[in-house]
């Protein structure tokens, strides 16, 4: 079998928080739908979760394996973006030095640099950060090369 996509890493992650954050209520209906997030993730990883720390436990080490270092997927979800070292830093309010330092998994990974590999960013994320700068992203799909965004 393939290795899974970033698409599908993203889609587990996402299923894994609603069961982690308690996202789902107690009613009848949402305990079916944990039940069948539950076995969803247990048939990703191949592995039965025997309690709530085993299952954390156990998801945590399939994405440590999936995904690889936090400096590979910060640097992967950079690239996948299209931006540069020097944009993700304005935009994450760090140095370009430090940046490289958490790709190259030689610093402590931020917390918003963790909300980019799993979350991307949006406008709103980064005036939460107290940026409004002009940012320039390079976008390969559906044949535009260059676009100017306001964040």
């Amino acid at each position: 079998m393939s290795e899974p996509t970033r698409e599908e890493i993203k889609d587990t992650v996402s299923y894994f928080k609603t069961i982690s954050e308690g996202r789902l209520q107690d009613d009848p209906e949402s305990l079916q739908e944990r039940v069948r997030i539950i076995q969803h993730l247990e048939e990703v990883i191949k592995q039965d979760f025997k309690s709530t720390d085993d299952f954390h436990k156990k998801m945590g080490s399939y994405f440590m394996i999936k995904e690889g270092s936090g400096g590979v997927r910060l640097r992967n979800a950079r690239m996948e973006m299209g931006i540069t070292q020097k944009v993700l830093a304005e935009i994450l309010g760090i140095s370009k030095v430090y940046l490289v330092e958490m790709e190259h998994d030689t610093k402590t990974l931020s917390k918003p640099a963790l909300t980019f590999i799993y979350e991307g960013f949006s406008e709103s994320q980064v005036k939460r950060l107290g940026r409004e700068k002009s940012i320039t992203f390079g976008i390969e799909n559906k044949g535009v090369t260059r676009a100017k965004k306001r964040v």
